[in-house]
């Protein structure tokens, strides 16, 4: 029974690795293009005589 459950909580935590890491995977490219415009903006902000 114990081999059971240990199968169970492996699959389980491997799975959710899983989808997390796809969740990341999918969220990479919105993040890097939130830093790049921020980046663009605060380079802009610069240029910009006070």
């Amino acid at each position: 029974m114990s081999d059971v459950l240990g199968w169970f909580f492996a699959i389980t935590a491997f799975g959710a690795l899983l989808i997390l890491g796809s969740l990341i995977l999918h969220a990479v490219p919105r993040i890097l293009a939130t830093l790049a415009l921020i980046t663009t903006l605060a380079a802009i902000a610069a240029a910009i005589p006070h």
